[in-house]
C-alpha cells in the first residue's frame, strides 16, 4: 500500500499500481499497456496478485514489459505476466528466489515465548530443526515464484530452474537467449511491440502472443 513515504517521494505500491492497470483495462482509449520496469524487487506480499492480474489482462489488452536497467526478483515476476518483455542491451533480469530475514537484537538473541500448541509459529534458528522449517517456507514460497515464472513465460518449471539464472540475474542477449525476455531493444522497440500487438487482427486466436524468432522489431530475438 502507498504510505507517506511514498507521497512525499514518490514510489509504486502493488495497491496503486493495480488500481492504475483496471483503470487502463476498463478505458475503452486504452488500446495497450507498457510497463517501464526498473527494481531490484522486494517484498513478495501482493506480487502474485499483480502479476496475475496483468497475466490476465493480456488477454484483453496487450501488456509489454520495458526494462532498461533492473527486473529483478519479485519485479522479474511482475515483467513475467506481459506478453512480451523487451530488454536493453545491458539490462539485468531474473535472481528468481527467495529470502528471508531474521532480526535480532545488538545481544545477537531474540528472546520469545511461544505457545506450547503452536511450535512452528516463531522457530528457533540456532537449531537445525528451527533452520529446517525456515528453509521449508523459503523454498515453497520459491516453488510459488518459479511456477508462476513457468506459466507466465510459458515453459516447464524445470527449465525456470536449471535456465533462467537459477537464483542470479542474466544480462541483455543472455536473457532473451535463455527465453527470459522477447528481444532486446530501447522504448522505442518495445512501443512498437505493444503497437504490433494491438492492431493484430481480433480473429487471430494468437494474437496476444508473443514474436515468433526473427519477427520481432529488436536487434536481437531468441532463437
Amino acid at each position: 500500500y502507498d504510505d507517506w513515504c511514498a507521497w512525499l517521494f514518490g514510489g509504486v505500491s502493488t495497491d496503486s499500481l493495480m488500481d492504475q492497470l483496471q483503470t487502463a483495462c476498463d478505458d475503452p482509449d486504452c488500446c495497450g499497456v507498457m510497463l517501464f520496469i526498473d527494481s531490484p524487487g522486494g517484498d513478495a506480499a501482493a506480487i502474485h496478485d499483480l502479476a496475475d492480474m496483468i497475466y490476465q489482462m493480456r488477454d484483453t489488452k496487450p501488456v509489454v514489459a520495458y526494462v532498461d536497467n533492473l527486473a529483478a526478483s519479485a519485479a522479474y515476476w511482475v515483467a513475467t505476466a506481459a506478453n512480451q518483455i523487451v530488454i536493453s542491451p545491458a539490462a539485468f533480469l531474473g535472481s528468481i528466489g527467495v529470502v528471508t530475514t531474521i532480526w535480532k537484537d545488538d545481544s545477537g538473541r531474540t528472546v520469545e515465548i511461544v505457545s506450547s500448541k503452536s511450535p512452528n509459529k516463531r522457530p528457533d534458528i540456532g537449531t537445525d530443526e528451527g533452520r529446517s522449517v525456515i528453509q521449508s517456507r523459503i523454498d515453497d514460497l520459491a516453488d510459488v515464484f518459479i511456477g508462476a515464472v513457468a506459466k507466465h513465460r510459458d515453459v516447464e518449471a524445470a527449465t525456470v530452474e536449471s535456465d533462467f539464472g537459477q537464483g542470479g540475474v542474466l544480462i541483455g542477449a543472455k536473457a532473451v537467449a535463455a527465453g527470459m525476455a522477447d528481444m532486446v531493444g530501447d522504448s522505442n522497440d518495445a512501443f512498437d511491440a505493444l503497437r504490433e500487438l494491438a492492431e493484430r487482427s481480433t480473429s487471430d486466436q494468437n494474437r496476444y502472443g508473443r514474436f515468433g524468432p526473427n519477427t520481432g522489431k529488436g536487434n536481437t530475438m531468441a532463437e
